[in-house]
């Protein structure tokens, strides 16, 4: 899936909120998508020890997709004339996921990642009625994401199920 074009989303609309907030909670969010990226990279690898290829390729791609949606975040938080926070630091501080070290099996990995997606959408819905029709552009931005992140729950969901069966 492609990242959500922020191109003219400057220019729409006035923010409501007081910015200050609004980008400290996408720095949360944007936090947050960078560890579940970071996690589905090392799972990627991982899995390439024996996992199925089917696995693989799914880590691999959620990585990227969790790559795509922290740098549309990034995008609209500078659009909101703040600057995104990249410090390693910083991004395990304010991540509402841990980074857990678990090498498990593929079935495990699967699971933390499904578990992380699971959370990871209830920060953002939060995150989105905290936005109301304040920032329409915002609020746009946030529900791309959680329907990307709904499909891959699903695709988790069919890979968890598939794994254990064998």
């Amino acid at each position: 899936m492609r990242a959500y074009s922020l191109a003219a989303a400057a220019l729409e609309g006035t923010v409501g909120h007081d910015g200050t907030e609004l980008t400290a909670r996408l720095g949360e969010a944007l936090a947050t998508k960078l560890v579940g990226m970071l996690r589905c990279r090392r799972h990627y690898f991982s899995a390439k020890r024996g996992g199925s290829l089917h696995a693989v390729d799914m880590f691999f791609a959620h990585s990227n997709l969790d790559q795509s949606h922290a740098d549309a975040i990034g995008d609209r938080m500078v659009q909101l004339g703040a600057q995104p926070d990249f410090s390693p630091a910083s991004i395990g501080a304010s991540s509402h996921i841990p980074f857990v070290p678990r090498y498990g099996e593929v079935a495990d990995m699967a699971s933390d990642d499904l578990e992380a997606a699971i959370r990871t959408e209830a920060i953002l819905n939060d995150l989105v009625h905290y936005v109301g029709a304040d920032d329409e552009a915002t609020k746009r931005l946030l529900n791309s994401i959680l329907a990307a992140d709904r499909i891959r729950g699903k695709q988790l969901t069919t890979l968890i199920k598939s794994l254990r069966k064998t």
